[in-house]
């Protein structure tokens, strides 16, 4: 399946969580009953997406809930929240499979910790999944419907993380999860690791502040 088709999707499905089709009935109600039934909706929905949002902010401490709750309440905005919901949530993901990682990367004393190294990150091929799973958060982020060219520009250019490495061009490089994980001593791993955990909840903050920022910027024709 198109990764664009893929975003879209779980945009929709973000919207239709923050009970976008109970807006829709509340605009097409012509009874008390119908209005009750409608308003129910919407805030159910909300309830819906609170509870998923305090699943993943709780853990992370996210200081952005409150910020952008009156965003999330307003049924005008419902793809400005949808990006802040999926952007939490990839972001978590992401975060929550580092610290399994780290967890993993424990070697006994007697064992050259470059050993644990390249079993986790390696042979397991957690380097791998740790590469896919950063490709698909920066891919899900920077797709998003609502970017103008202007932000996307500066997105390019402010997002702590990222999957380039290496320097110069006159040499074939190695791949991501060999340059970074391939017989690295246990130190190295770990610290690595936090940087790309640091940069995830970095990444996170730069766009939900992009997000926050055109939800609530007044157009200039209004």
């Amino acid at each position: 399946m198109n990764r664009k088709v893929v975003v879209r999707a779980t945009i929709i499905v973000s919207i239709l969580t923050l009970g976008y089709l109970g807006f829709v009935l509340f605009l097409k109600a012509s009874t008390d009953n119908e209005i009750k039934q409608a308003d129910k909706l919407v805030n159910d929905g909300m309830a819906l997406t609170d509870t998923v949002l305090k699943q993943y902010d709780s853990k992370l401490k996210n200081p952005w809930r409150e910020k952008f709750a009156p965003i999330l309440a307003d049924t005008n905005k419902v793809e400005l929240s949808a990006g802040y919901v999926i952007t939490n949530r990839t972001i978590m993901d992401l975060v929550n499979y580092i610290d399994e990682t780290l967890t993993l990367l424990i070697a006994d004393e007697r064992q050259k910790n470059t050993e644990i190294v390249n079993k986790v990150m390696i042979a397991d091929k957690r380097a791998s999944e740790l590469k896919s799973r950063i490709g698909d958060a920066l891919f899900q982020i920077e797709f998003f419907e609502f970017w103008s060219d202007e932000d996307k520009e500066n997105l390019e250019k402010s997002l702590p993380l990222s999957l380039e490495y290496g320097q110069g061009i006159e040499k074939e490089k190695q791949s991501w999860e060999t340059y970074h994980f391939d017989g690295v001593p246990l130190i190295v791993a770990k610290t690595l690791l936090n940087k790309f955990r640091k940069d995830a909840l970095s990444t996170q903050d730069v766009v939900l502040e992009l997000i926050y920022t055109k939800a609530t910027t007044v157009p200039k024709n209004q």
